[in-house]
């Protein structure tokens, strides 16, 4: 069974562990001053320090390079234009952000109703899990005509550096009937507005697709709500938790809304050792029946990224309840520039949460960290050690091995004709030959993948054994060049 790179569940139904919503109670200080804000600091520092090493000691380009060689499952999809035809799976998505939601929806058996289904997409350009969605509902659950409503928000593009609709423009139009895409009431399409979260969720709760007795207000809503949105954090990795806060609360506070009783909702986070990011995370906990936080195998394991997954939305105690919640953390959302302008920061939104659930986090936080410190310790000596060809040969047999077994299982179509495809397969059949004798360096290498990294939370897996640190010096496309 293939399963997630790390997860762990913050609420089981079964589990007897009493959830019950903490009180609101912001507080802030000044920005210099990190007392307080931070739980486990000794994992979070020596996690910044190692990413620090990035910045200081090699350039961008390098690191970007290096990354890929260390990913087991790169391979599945490359967007590099000129060699995106010899990616593994013979689908070609917007984004490879289409492969983590494929991967999640699949994992956690999400929307397989029959019957039309409504979801709302966040933060989404250019459209990878939208797109992931619809594809899934299509070719799996094989529902033809397509009559569900897909809702899309997403800033409106007026830099290049912000992926609107562009890319999927051919596939709005093609499913016109089904895609509303919407900017808000100022069309921005920023949601750090309260104002267009009020209008986007209320057109999503609007829609009744499943609702002939509009009396019935528990049918409206949207079953699936994902939430992608995220910037560009290189300049400085160590601010990466607190600079997504506010994205995060104005992701949360839209998905709420927006959520169908019973539905499910996917919110990427990034670091979790800020007391802001616990409290958040409980929050939704008091409102879900399950909620799982995940990173997907999808995910490049050197960074933070990881998926919040929430299923089973029960809602508020009572709508006094919701009322307040949600009308305290929009207020909160009014006042961050006037925060952030007095040289402030949010510290806390609610009472911390209990040890029971402080102590889970924290599960995942130590597997999460053990995970990243070991992958940039490997990338950045990818950098630094130049491999020869027979240890690359080895590295992308192992990504193809990977990112085949990630296809099959998930669903999805290999591409045979891939040129790392075909070149593993030559490989393997030589190595399949009686008379063939494999070197030392490949039998250590096959000894050591049993070895590396099995005490991750709800994970068990083989990867790459430290013997392949080695170094990316040439992009793919001179690999295919390379006459072996």
């Amino acid at each position: 069974m293939l399963r997630p790179s790390i997860q762990i569940k913050l609420r089981d139904s079964k589990n007897t562990f009493n959830y019950k919503l903490s009180k609101f109670h912001p507080q802030t200080q000044l920005e210099k001053d990190l007392e307080g804000i931070f739980f486990r600091t000794d994992e979070r520092d020596a996690l910044n320090q190692k990413k620090n090493m990035i910045n200081q000691q090699h350039s961008t380009k390098e690191w970007d390079k290096a990354k890929k060689l260390t990913n087991p499952y790169e391979l599945i999809h490359i967007p590099n234009r000129k060699i995106k035809s010899e990616s593994i799976s013979r689908y070609d998505p917007l984004s490879r952000s289409f492969f983590k939601l494929w991967e999640l929806i699949n994992h956690f058996d999400l929307i397989r109703d029959r019957s039309p289904i409504t979801t709302a997409h966040l933060a989404e350009g250019p459209g990878g899990f939208l797109e992931a969605v619809l594809f899934f509902r299509q070719r799996i659950i094989k529902i033809y005509p397509l009559q569900d409503h897909y809702y899309g928000i997403t800033l409106n593009p007026y830099s290049k550096e912000i992926p609107g609709w562009n890319k999927a423009s051919g596939i709005i139009k093609q499913y016109r009937k089904n895609i509303e895409i919407d900017y808000g009431i100022d069309q921005t399409g920023d949601l750090y507005k309260v104002q267009n979260i009020r209008s986007f969720s209320d057109k999503v709760m609007n829609n009744n697709i499943n609702n002939n007795n509009n009396d019935n207000l528990n049918s409206n809503g949207a079953e699936l709500v994902t939430a992608d949105g995220g910037f560009d954090f290189s300049v400085d990795f160590n601010q990466q938790e607190q600079l997504a806060h506010r994205l995060i609360i104005a992701q949360l506070i839209t998905g709420i809304r927006s959520q169908k009783m019973g539905g499910s909702l996917i919110c990427k986070f990034f670091d979790t050792y800020t007391y802001v990011s616990a409290e958040l995370l409980y929050f939704v906990s008091c409102l879900y029946e399950e909620v799982n936080l995940v990173k997907p195998q999808t995910s490049r394991p050197a960074n933070s990224e990881k998926y919040l997954v929430a299923i089973g939305y029960k809602g508020f105690p009572n709508k006094n309840s919701e009322n307040y919640y949600l009308k305290q953390m929009e207020n909160l959302l009014d006042q961050w520039d006037e925060i952030n302008n007095k040289g402030l920061v949010i510290k806390s939104i609610f009472d911390h949460p209990p040890q029971f659930f402080m102590d889970l986090l924290g599960l995942y936080n130590s597997a999460s960290y053990k995970q990243q410190i070991a992958y940039v310790d490997y990338t950045l000596n990818i950098i630094k050690n130049k491999p020869d060809w027979k240890q690359m040969e080895m590295i992308l047999d192992f990504q193809v091995k990977k990112a085949t077994e990630w296809c099959q299982y998930y669903h999805l179509s290999v591409n045979l004709e891939s040129y790392f495809y075909q070149k593993y397969l030559h490989r393997l059949k030589i190595k399949n030959d009686s008379n063939y004798k494999p070197s030392k360096t490949y039998l250590n290498y096959l000894n050591g993948l049993d070895q590396y990294f099995e005490n991750f939370v709800g994970y068990q897996d083989t990867y790459l054994d430290t013997y392949l640190d080695t170094h990316l010096d040439t992009h793919y496309e001179n690999i295919i060049s390379f006459n072996d």
